[in-house]
């Protein structure tokens, strides 16, 4: 699994437009984690690769959207783990 997390004072436009994002390249859904205080936001989005662009192609299509900052990602073997722990995956 891989990651992307952003800061975003506007998380109801951010997240629609980065699963659109996620959608369109193809990659897989894994899990979305949204925490915020009023002022600012901060989201997770947990994606599988295979799909029609790299990861780090998403990610630097996120790193252009307006308004959005403090952007890192890449692998995240614990997010798999975590979702195994669930019940996510099988």
């Amino acid at each position: 699994m891989y990651f992307a997390s952003f800061a975003t004072e506007t998380p109801l436009d951010h997240v629609p437009r980065a699963l659109d994002e996620l959608a369109r390249a193809g990659l897989g859904f894994g899990r979305l984690e949204v925490t915020g205080n009023g002022a600012a936001s901060q989201v997770r989005i947990g994606f599988f690769a295979g799909g029609t662009i790299s990861p780090e192609t998403y990610l630097e299509r996120l790193r252009r959207m307006p308004g959005v900052s403090v952007l890192t990602g890449g692998a995240d073997a614990q997010g798999e783990a975590g979702l195994a722990d669930r019940g996510g995956l099988a």
